[in-house]
């Protein structure tokens, strides 16, 4: 990807104005002092994620501290591609935030059938799959 005129690293806050702005192939220089913070965040996450994999293991884990760990790290992830300007591996991780909101919706429809949660508790995650899907869309508009 040719690599356009450089935008506001302020707008990578906003992840719709990151992935329109990749799309559009206007990503500045990757910064390797941003690309290592971003590393070792995704380690931090990827051992909270390990140690909540073996919890799990024990039949203790919350399916919605997994989920959350997940897209965490998911979203460190998409950061870390947005920043190197790979719109091919942001679109990946996207379809994978998408497929984990899919799993964790599914499983707490089963735990709200069984009424050991309150369906309410589906909305925000239910948006945030919305929004996922939104950003993927939007970065495969090209």
């Amino acid at each position: 990807m040719q690599r356009a005129t450089p935008f506001p690293r302020s707008l990578l806050a906003f992840p719709f104005a990151a992935v329109l702005l990749l799309q559009q192939g206007c990503a500045a220089e990757p910064n390797p002092e941003i690309i290592s913070r971003l590393e070792e965040i995704l380690e931090i996450r990827d051992s909270q994620l390990q140690e909540e994999k073996l919890i799990e293991e024990l039949g203790r884990s919350d399916i919605e501290k997994m989920g959350r760990l997940k897209v965490a790290a998911l979203d460190v992830k998409i950061e870390l591609a947005t920043e190197r300007g790979d719109p091919d591996k942001v679109a990946a991780y996207l379809e994978e935030k998408i497929e984990v909101y899919q799993d964790l919706i599914k499983r707490m429809e089963v735990m709200s059938n069984e009424g050991r949660r309150a369906l309410a508790a589906l909305a925000p995650i239910r948006i945030a799959l919305l929004e996922t899907e939104i950003q993927l869309l939007r970065l495969q508009e090209d």
